[in-house]
């Protein structure tokens, strides 16, 4: 279910006006009809002149979706649309360049991947470097060679499903990996700002 709030700004001459919600993938601009799909505003009908916020529950979409939508107002005068805007629904699941999937869970604002990451490259396609020697990875760290690395569980990848990859921090740091990124196209590894972000919302709807 995908929920949307729209602002728009009733005529003064609205004596009792329909809000209503179109909507669709891929509209013919301009063309009420190919929008295909309606849903009425909660707040309809509505009267006035002051600007309103209206809201409608769509339900049915399918996932990681990029919607056009237009708001359509009506009353005894006609029919006002508003511009062609758009919304695109979270994904259920992503996939990385090894083709491996992961869940998503959105929380708040934000949407975070479910499982652990579990790609032996980059998101360029390039390796990861992997060091399956304990001597040779404590190195890494002791000596300061700042060379990004991974391995799997007990140097066993049959464990890759069960416990996914273990990466080293150079292989997330964008200065000591050349600027690459381990994680799948369009997301990154969360930084400050999204824990805080993550932590303020559950704190404050009463996770935390």
């Amino acid at each position: 279910m995908f929920i949307s709030t729209f602002l728009f700004t009733i005529s003064s001459n609205v004596v009792l006006g329909i809000a209503s919600i179109c909507f669709n993938v891929s509209p013919k601009k301009c063309d009420t009809a190919n929008y295909g799909n309606t849903a009425a505003a909660s707040q309809s009908p509505l009267a006035g002149n002051i600007s309103t916020t209206i809201s409608s529950v769509i339900t049915g979409l399918a996932s990681g979706t990029t919607y056009h939508f237009r708001v359509k107002a009506n009353n005894s005068l006609g029919t006002t649309n508003g511009s062609d805007m758009t919304f695109t629904t979270d994904p259920i699941t992503i996939s990385d360049v090894e083709g491996n999937i992961y869940n998503v869970v959105r929380i708040g604002t934000q949407v975070w991947m479910k499982e652990n990451l579990k790609s032996t490259k980059y998101n360029d396609n390039s390796d990861i470097p992997l060091v399956a020697d304990q001597t040779a990875w404590n190195n890494i760290q002791l000596y300061g060679l700042e060379t990004p690395a991974y391995c799997w569980y007990n140097n066993d990848e049959t464990n890759k499903a069960a416990y996914s990859g273990l990466y080293n921090w150079y292989t997330l740091n964008t200065s000591t990996n050349g600027n690459k990124n381990v994680c799948p196209s369009g997301w990154h590894v969360p930084v400050n700002d999204d824990w805080v972000i993550l932590i303020d919302y559950l704190t404050n709807n009463g996770y935390g």
